[in-house]
């Protein structure tokens, strides 16, 4: 895939939305002041993707989406808020692996290690 491609699309000064990706795994990160809000970022931006992925014949698959909401403060926040895209309904998990590395909500090593 043409990585930089799908940058070009996901970039937007305006949006706080920001990717990354590493073959075939791509991911979305977006900040803002509710987790509503973020989803709302995230569904933009994955649906620039899919503009994307029409363009140049690739396709995703939204049954392996993962989701996680990361707050300084959770009790503030919907930390349940759940992401629709494509009609699959991600619901957001407390512990979830990226590239291979291990994250929970506490942002530390403990769930990686007890993993691995």
């Amino acid at each position: 895939m043409q990585l930089k491609v799908i940058f070009k699309y996901l970039i937007n000064p305006q949006e706080r939305l920001s990717a990354s990706a590493f073959v075939d795994d791509t991911n979305l990160l977006a900040y803002g002041p509710s987790m509503e809000e973020n989803c709302q970022i995230l569904m933009r931006g994955h649906n620039r993707c899919l503009d994307w992925a029409r363009r140049y014949g690739a396709s995703f698959a939204p049954e392996k989406y993962k989701l996680m909401h990361l707050s300084r403060n959770p009790k503030q926040f919907n930390m349940q808020a759940p992401l629709p895209l494509l009609g699959v309904e991600t619901k957001p998990k407390a512990l979830i692996r990226i590239l291979g590395v291990w994250l929970n909500l506490r942002l530390n090593w403990g769930a990686h290690i007890k993993e691995i």
